[in-house]
């Protein structure tokens, strides 16, 4: 599965080398003379909240629709962030990356695939979750709604800068009182629309290394095919 993310969720690295980072800041300075100053006044909020923790879990529910090819599918999840690393609980597979290598658990077919971590550029993944207006993108305030509970939600439209990316746009919705992402509503451009709902929030969980590969020792009768 191909993780538009989360949507933010849609949605984050949490530390890059420094070259990578001066180049970040070049590309910020240059999104602030097009993006809106009240969006990313809010985002500013967001960024430094999450930047803040160590390692992120999250419960998630994911609904996936297509008016054309008639879709309409919703189902849960749990990620696992620290840093690059991710650990991505669906239920019908979980995906394990340590930024290195990544493990793809498919269950019903009892069988985990391996291979090397290759980011296209293309998709957002869950590492990205929550920093994904870090860079590339334009972002502009679109108002606000009410959310669950009477709750004050600040919605953020964001457009990719590369137009060659399969999505054309991703809504953020972001609690006004503690600046927590809420909600992500991602939108590709072959109809399908992803709309991903924190249900649960944890920050600074102990993870240790091991919980990002897979343990075959703690999972026998799973094969195991290396494609690396």
């Amino acid at each position: 599965m191909r993780f538009l993310l989360l949507s933010l969720f849609i949605f984050f690295n949490l530390h890059s080398s420094a070259q990578t980072w001066i180049q970040q800041v070049k590309e910020q300075q240059k999104a602030v003379n097009t993006s809106d100053p009240r969006a990313k006044k809010i985002l500013d909020r967001v960024s430094l909240k999450y930047k803040s923790y160590k390692t992120i879990v999250a419960a998630f529910t994911l609904k996936i629709e297509n008016t054309e090819k008639k879709i309409n599918e919703e189902q849960n999840g749990k990620v696992y962030l620290s840093g690059v690393k991710y650990k991505l609980e669906m239920q019908s597979q979980d995906v394990i990356c340590d930024n290195k290598n990544i493990w793809t658990y498919l269950k019903e077919a009892k069988e985990v695939q391996v291979n090397y971590y290759e980011p296209d550029g293309q998709s957002i993944n869950p590492s990205q979750l929550f920093t994904i207006y870090d860079k590339g993108f334009l972002y502009v305030s679109a108002g606000v709604e009410k959310g669950e509970s009477g709750i004050v939600l600040d919605v953020i439209d964001f457009t990719p800068n590369d137009k060659s990316k399969p999505f054309f746009k991703i809504k953020l919705y972001i609690d006004r009182a503690n600046s927590n992402i809420k909600m992500a509503k991602i939108f590709e451009k072959n109809g399908n629309r992803y709309t991903y709902s924190l249900n649960s929030f944890e920050a600074n969980k102990e993870l240790g290394d091991m919980f990002f590969s897979w343990n075959a020792k703690a999972n026998p009768g799973i094969s195991v095919i290396d494609l690396r």
